[in-house]
């Protein structure tokens, strides 16, 4: 199987992707800001990526209200003063969390950046392939763009590909599978050769 054209890479140097690419002229940010957080600075991007966000009181602090009413009311709220470009992506301890709240989101008219690592916790650990299944299951069909991260075991961080343990075939093979063919995939890799030995591509 040959490396997708539409996979682009971006190195790691931080708990998460962050940084600007170029994708079919199109430039993406995947920022450190936060949708449900008013003062956070806005991207200038022509596709900005901005983490889901929750009410906790830190950026990534879970919050027991996040996946009630409260929580998808400042949601769509913050929405709407977003650009109609703007891409939002899932962490375990935001609203967006998990395939299911993905899936809502698309339903809602809201724009998925799906990055299945950051919807890990450690304790779903130990079942990661099926935890991974469902995600793409649920959520992949509604993706507007894949960020791939490797992750490290035992916590909530991103690892460069193939320096964790996620299971990177799986992940090309389900991306392959359930993923729309027009969507790009950015991996956490320095090089090419390293995300696609990584996703075992040849």
């Amino acid at each position: 199987m040959s490396v997708p054209s539409r996979l682009v890479t971006m190195p790691l140097e931080g708990p998460w992707l962050s940084g600007r690419v170029r994708i079919d002229q199109q430039q993406y940010e995947l920022t450190n800001a936060h949708a449900t957080n008013s003062t956070s600075p806005r991207s200038d991007a022509d596709v900005p990526v901005l983490w889901a966000g929750g009410l906790g009181d830190g950026p990534f602090e879970e919050h027991p209200r996040n996946w009630l009413a409260p929580g998808w009311e400042t949601l769509t709220a913050t929405r709407a003063e977003l650009g109609p470009a703007t891409l939002l992506r899932p962490h375990a301890a935001h609203i967006i969390s998990d395939g299911l709240s993905c899936a809502r989101l698309a339903a809602e008219g809201g724009k998925l950046a799906l990055s299945p690592a950051s919807m890990l916790p450690p304790s779903l650990h130990a079942d990661v392939d099926d935890h991974l299944i469902r995600i793409f299951e649920l959520a992949a069909p509604h993706a507007s763009l894949l960020i791939l991260e490797d992750l490290q075991r035992g916590a909530l961080r991103a690892a460069p590909a193939g320096q964790g343990f996620l299971p990177g075939p799986l992940l090309a093979d389900l991306a392959e599978r359930l993923l729309p063919a027009s969507v790009p995939i950015i991996v956490a890799a320095t090089t090419l050769p390293e995300a696609a030995a990584w996703l075992g591509h040849r």
